[in-house]
This record gives C-alpha cells, sequence and structure tokens, in this order.
C-alpha cells in the first residue's frame, strides 16, 4: 500500500510539472527555445510508428545516447526472450532520441522523448500503448511515473541497474516516505556486487536482484562488413590501402598526446591517417591547436582527398568513424576524465588504445587488456610504440582477437535467462 503523504507529494510534483507544462506551451511557442528544449514532443506522450498498433508493448526508457546505445543492447535481448513482442522506446535527450529513431524493426511501435514526469502524461502512454512492463536503464527513476505504474500495476524493471553511494544515501534519508516506490521494481539487474548491495539496502528485494555485469561488455564482436567499410571510407578521403587511427571522445588537452603518437609514428616510418571525434563540439577549436597546422575541421561525415589530421565536429558520429578505423584511441583517458565506453570500439574487432586514467572504466579496461586485444600507454611516444607494435604484429593481435570474440559473444545468453 502507497504511503498516503507519499502519494500527496507525488500528486503536488506533478501538479508543479503539469503547470509547467502549460506554462512552456502557451509562453514559449514563439520563442526559440520552443525548439532548442523540444518543449512540443516532452509536453506529450511519443506518437505511434503508422501501422503498428499492438494490443500490448513493453515501454523501455533511458537517459542520454550512451544509455540508448545499451538499449538496443538490451532490446537484442529481450527480442530473443520474448519474440513477437511490441516495444516503446524513450529517451530523454534529442541525441539519445534520435538514435532510437533509428533502430529498425516492425517491433518498435513508437520512439521518442520521455513525456515530463507528470501523472497524466505517464498513465497516457501507459494506457495509450497497452503498456505491460516498463524496463528503465541504470537508475531512471522518476517519481509520477513509478506511482503510475503501481496504481496500473505494471511491473517496473532495472536493466544495467547502479547506484553511487551519495545516491544511496540521499534515497536512504527519505527511505521512510519513498520506500513503497523503490522497493517497487521487481527486476534488478545489476553491473556488480557493490551495486546489487546497495539496490538491497533500500529494500528491493534480494529475490528480485541479479548481478549480470556491465551491459557494455555485452557486444557481438564483429568487423565492419566490407562494403559499409569501404563507403564509409570513401566518404572520408580514406583509400582501403592506407592507415586509418580514430581518437574518439578526446578532451582538450589530449591533442598534444595524439600529436606527439602520430610524429612518433612518422620517425617509425607508419604513415597514418587521424581523425578525432570531440567528446565536447566547444573542445573542436582547443584540439586543432593542439593537432597542429593543417588540421582539417569537419562538420560532417564527408572529406577531401589529401588531408592527414581531420576533426569531425558533429554528434552522432562515432560509431561510424570507429568502422572504418585500423586502431581506436579512446579519450579521457589521457586527462582527469578516467575514461568514455570502451566497448563502443572494442566491439568492431580492432585494437584498442588508451592512458592510465582509465578509473571510470576500470572493469572493461581490465578485460581488454587482460585479453591482449587494448593495451594501455602513459604518454604519446609510449602509445605510438604500443600502435606500432599491434599493427606490425598483426597476427599475434588477429589470433587473441578471435579467443577474446568467442568468449564474448557467448555472453549475452546468460543474462537473457534472467529477464522476466
Amino acid at each position: 500500500m502507497t504511503h498516503p503523504l507519499l502519494r500527496l507529494i507525488v500528486y503536488t510534483y506533478s501538479m508543479i510539472m503539469e503547470s509547467a507544462r502549460l506554462m512552456a506551451l502557451f509562453l514559449l511557442r514563439p520563442t526559440p527555445l520552443w525548439h532548442k528544449w523540444d518543449i512540443a514532443s516532452r509536453a506529450a506522450i511519443p506518437l505511434p510508428r503508422p501501422g503498428r498498433a499492438s494490443s500490448s508493448a513493453v515501454w523501455i526508457h533511458a537517459a542520454s545516447l550512451g544509455e540508448c546505445k545499451l538499449l538496443a543492447r538490451f532490446l537484442a535481448m529481450l527480442r530473443n526472450r520474448h519474440p513477437g513482442q511490441k516495444y516503446v522506446l524513450t529517451a530523454a535527450t534529442r541525441t539519445g532520441v534520435d538514435y532510437l529513431r533509428q533502430c529498425g524493426g516492425d517491433d518498435i511501435i513508437a520512439a521518442g522523448f520521455l513525456p515530463l514526469d507528470t501523472l497524466h502524461l505517464m498513465k497516457s502512454l501507459l494506457s495509450t500503448f497497452s503498456v505491460s512492463r516498463v524496463w528503465l536503464m541504470e537508475t531512471e527513476l522518476w517519481p509520477a511515473m513509478l506511482l503510475a505504474c503501481r496504481d496500473r500495476r505494471v511491473p517496473v524493471g532495472l536493466a544495467n541497474a547502479r547506484i553511487e553511494e551519495d545516491s544511496l544515501a540521499w534515497y536512504r534519508r527519505f527511505a521512510w516516505l519513498l520506500s513503497p516506490l523503490l522497493r517497487y521494481p521487481d527486476a534488478v539487474l545489476a553491473q556488480n556486487e557493490a551495486y546489487a548491495a546497495r539496490f538491497a539496502r533500500l529494500g528491493v528485494a534480494p529475490a528480485a536482484i541479479r548481478v549480470t555485469g556491465n551491459l557494455k561488455s555485452y557486444v557481438a564482436i564483429r568487423p565492419t562488413p566490407r562494403e559499409e567499410r569501404t563507403r564509409l571510407r570513401g566518404d572520408m578521403g580514406i583509400s582501403s590501402q592506407e592507415t586509418c587511427i580514430t581518437a574518439g571522445c578526446l578532451h582538450a588537452g589530449e591533442g598534444a598526446v595524439v600529436k606527439d603518437a602520430l610524429d612518433a609514428l612518422k620517425r617509425r616510418g607508419i604513415s597514418a591517417r587521424c581523425i578525432v571525434v570531440p567528446r565536447h563540439l566547444k573542445d573542436g577549436a582547443a584540439l586543432a591547436r593542439e593537432l597542429g597546422n593543417g588540421t582539417l575541421r569537419l562538420h560532417d561525415m564527408s572529406a577531401p582527398h589529401g588531408w592527414d589530421v581531420c576533426i569531425v565536429e558533429k554528434m552522432g558520429v562515432l560509431e561510424a568513424m570507429y568502422k572504418i578505423a585500423d586502431a581506436a584511441i579512446v579519450g579521457g583517458t589521457f586527462d582527469t576524465t578516467g575514461g568514455h565506453n570502451m566497448w563502443d570500439a572494442a566491439q568492431f574487432g580492432i585494437p584498442l588504445f588508451f592512458g592510465s586514467n582509465y578509473r571510470t572504466q576500470q572493469e572493461s579496461g581490465d578485460t581488454l587488456l587482460g585479453a591482449g586485444v587494448a593495451f594501455c600507454a602513459g604518454n604519446g611516444r609510449e602509445l605510438a610504440g604500443l600502435i606500432a607494435q599491434a599493427l606490425r604484429g598483426k597476427e599475434k593481435f588477429q589470433k587473441a582477437q578471435a579467443a577474446f570474440s568467442a568468449a564474448i559473444n557467448g555472453k549475452s545468453h546468460s543474462i537473457e535467462d534472467l529477464i522476466p
């Protein structure tokens, strides 16, 4: 039973959100913020795709682009587990929504923005699509959504679930009030034992919690098909014989490390073209200065022939740029950031390189290093040496990659058996 005070608080919260929605609809329509904040889409439920009505659907929600990529992997598992099921996909950011709208399959009956968290919109979404279950990626807990699901007895699960210690402390401070909602998920697929223990401390039933590992590592490792690789390389002005290195998610300050590595490779007699994809578009100018004169700055995946280093300053291109690479460098590891998703590149079966600060990707980094398919460098010169070693020792790398791919590609079946 829901605590009466909790219900009152959620209703009050919902009314405030609903008032904000109505004010935005009436006051911001003629302003630039209308389009910038995607107000029309956030103030309503996603539109069904034409001709894809369903008597029942599973709703999967993720926050931003990174979580949406994990959503796609989890969706593949759900499809194997429940053939014939229909799906509604939502995200909280524009880049995430754009990614979800590109997901193919007749079983996706709608893909769009997460509506504003009001009881009216949440109940409308659940009713319109006859939602039979909700899956939330990581820790996307929304009060009105959870209460609406509870009232309609729609089960809620957390996939790739995680909760940090500071968040746990905040939730537990209000556990006396929030416990009916925090305990509601009937399936928590946690990334590791520490996260699982924290969900248990929140009151989630131990029987509902399973440790599945990080979905980032549940990838199908496959080289890019030759036709697609040739087409993407042609668009970027790169021939099939040329060596291409993609440095993804680079931060300002890391361009100097890449430049040192490229210069050292040249001294070793290795000529390589390098594509840099910034983590933040605002870092483009700084990275261009660090990479040196002649760096080509692009705003799309199209380039003339004859360049050595280019920066692609466009959202959503990282995967395509990894697909055409012979080797990849993961940014955020040569500064204080702590790294970014390594599996975005590793899934294409190419050698992976990163700096010594990969603390936020520790599990993934150690797994890849242990398999001999990734290499860790402390600076640009070390990076060049490792790249040269991998490129010249292709047979050794390919042997390690074949064994690693066989092990990784068989992992997804273990989690499918845990999905209700």
